[in-house]
């Protein structure tokens, strides 16, 4: 039994809006949105309770790569000590804990997550790991809300659908039946259903070529985020996840060119403290403040967004450069640097990067 034509076009319209949406322009490539294109070529092909058993090692799938990005020296140093800051702030003691007790303390959020993600892939553990899950989640809004560091509406908003997911996918007890899963569709989706008996043989193939598609995309969200260290896949497709670790691009204008640039990338340089006459764009702030979500976390992105805003506004060669981050060493948390001057070593490292992802 499958959903109806018209429930199974309306996910693949779903789909397909978000993976054009990522092609148009990457910065859309937010992990929801990724995550949002692969449940719903799912939800399109797969029937209920193969839905959920195949959902099932990729959510737990996020907790693992999310947890293992954390045992990190960027983010026992940085991150995680914010977010350890937010309850001791409450209490008083944020200033009565050193730095390297703070650091070792960090380690504790991804050892629960990890061990909450290992447990959701067994039946008998995932009723607990998903209870876990749920207190993480809960945590989370309350660090991240605005009683704490106060970050957007729409983090707060995806962990609040994940916690919707936890109960539906670990919690909520569902009739595991081959045969007809209406529990669980109408748990969902409240969705009639029509059997496969009535799918003519061209339909047939039709799917079968659909749900193929379908499990393509699950296995390499799966096993890709592997290689993220390796920079061989993106750093939010591999769910590093407030791990500060990432690759990333300082774009720096001269100041004779930032009057050229739109209003709205021209209110967020920083001073020139040095009196170089070089002044650095915060791109964070600047993609915070226009698209209310964090800048695409990849160097790649970030280089071509600086020739993109260069050759915009005209600007000549050598008013722009840029300092090229690679990832973070683990263990110590050092990162190889290449300094870019002018638009065509810019475009030259851009060039690169077809043959070297990172």
């Amino acid at each position: 039994m499958v959903a109806p034509k018209k429930s199974a076009a309306a996910w693949w319209l779903i789909a397909g809006g978000l993976s054009l949406g990522f092609l148009i322009d990457q910065h859309r490539l937010q992990p929801w949105a990724y995550q949002s294109v692969i449940y719903a070529s799912v939800f399109a092909t797969m029937r209920p309770a193969m839905a959920r058993r195949i959902l099932i090692p990729l959510a737990a799938s996020v907790y693992i790569y999310s947890a293992a990005g954390k045992f990190d020296y960027q983010f026992v140093h940085s991150v995680g000590q914010e977010f350890l800051n937010v309850p001791l702030r409450w209490f008083g003691m944020a200033d009565a804990i050193d730095e390297g007790t703070k650091a070792t303390l960090a380690h504790g959020p991804p050892v629960v997550e990890l061990a909450a993600g290992v447990m959701l892939l067994f039946d008998k553990t995932r009723r607990v790991g998903g209870m876990i899950v749920v207190a993480l989640h809960a945590s989370l809004l309350v660090f991240l809300g605005p009683w704490g560091l106060d970050h957007s509406h729409g983090v707060l908003l995806w962990n609040v659908l994940l916690t919707v997911q936890a109960w539906f996918l670990f919690l909520s007890p569902v009739k595991d039946d081959s045969r007809d899963n209406r529990l669980l569709y109408r748990q969902l989706f409240r969705l009639p259903f029509r059997r496969d008996s009535k799918l003519g043989l061209r339909q047939r193939l039709g799917r079968g070529v659909a749900q193929c598609l379908a499990l393509g995309s699950l296995l390499v969200a799966l096993i890709a985020p592997a290689s993220e260290r390796a920079g061989l896949w993106d750093h939010w497709t591999s769910w590093a996840l407030y791990s500060p670790h990432s690759s990333r691009t300082q774009v720096e204008f001269h100041r004779s060119a930032i009057g050229k640039l739109p209003a709205t990338a021209s209110e967020h340089f920083q001073a020139d403290e040095d009196g170089d006459g070089w002044q650095t764009l915060a791109l964070d702030d600047w993609s915070l403040d226009s698209l209310a979500v964090p800048v695409y976390p990849q160097a790649r992105y970030q280089l071509a967004l600086a020739r993109e805003l260069a050759d915009q506004g005209e600007i000549e060669k050598s008013a722009v450069r840029c300092k090229v981050r690679s990832i973070a060493n683990r263990v110590t948390g050092r990162r190889e640097e290449q300094l870019l001057l002018g638009l065509n070593e810019i475009s030259e490292a851009l060039n690169d990067y077809w043959l070297v992802p990172q």
